[in-house]
């Protein structure tokens, strides 16, 4: 919450001294100075609207169709749509990016289908501004004619310069992110869905000490 301001107290006189209406003036000047900043500081936590909770970036984005994955060749996943979009951008609609520094959980579900031929590896991974994520490497065995979901959940520090991207891979092909028909009694699904959301703000703006900062084991890229 950097964006918070603690109001600075006033200087207000003793109690026993006998003020001048000059010095009154002075001091109701001051106090609604005061005043104005312990409201700026309410206003910026009740947030739009008057809703009482702390506004946070938080993004749902997904895809309502199904994406193919040539053998051999990483797929970047298409996340097209959303039901939520608050601070964060899409540079392009296989990428998505903060608009504030933070650390932040990241989810993302993938509904992989192995649409014909003998059982298929297939894997994803997260990665940011180009560079792979070693550590989020997700890798399952798909039966022939199945479908299974691989889920990916991470917590990584995040710049507004950063952008992140998840890539699904298969080497031998015939598989697919697979979006589910409607079929009563249940809805349309979606091939691919991605949810992430500030957790802290952040050891990558240099706000918390770096004791804090040494504490986590470092295997993503750097900020």
């Amino acid at each position: 919450m950097s964006f918070l301001r603690v109001p600075v107290p006033p200087r207000l006189p003793d109690p026993e001294e006998q003020l001048s209406p000059t010095q009154w003036r002075q001091l109701l000047l001051v106090l609604r100075l005061y005043f104005s900043q312990l409201d700026a500081v309410f206003q910026a936590l009740l947030g739009r609207n008057g809703v009482q909770f702390l506004e946070t970036p938080t993004a749902s984005i997904y895809n309502d169709l199904n994406q193919t994955i040539l053998g051999g060749s990483p797929l970047p996943v298409r996340f097209p749509l959303f039901t939520s979009l608050q601070g964060f951008t899409q540079p392009t609609v296989s990428q998505v990016s903060p608009d504030l520094a933070g650390t932040y959980y990241f989810q993302a579900t993938l509904n992989y289908a192995n649409i014909g031929g003998a059982d298929r590896l297939v894997s994803a991974w997260i990665s940011k501004n180009g560079t792979d994520i070693p550590t989020t490497l997700i890798e399952i065995t798909i039966p022939s004619n199945d479908i299974q979901t691989i889920s990916l959940n991470y917590i990584i520090d995040l710049l507004p310069t950063d952008v992140l991207t998840i890539f699904a891979y298969c080497a031998l092909g015939n598989t697919e992110l697979h979006s589910p028909g409607a079929a009563a009694p249940a809805p349309r699904g979606a091939s691919c869905r991605m949810n992430i959301f500030l957790i802290s703000n952040d050891s990558t703006a240099s706000i918390t000490p770096p004791g804090f900062r040494l504490k986590k084991q470092k295997f993503d890229p750097p900020p």
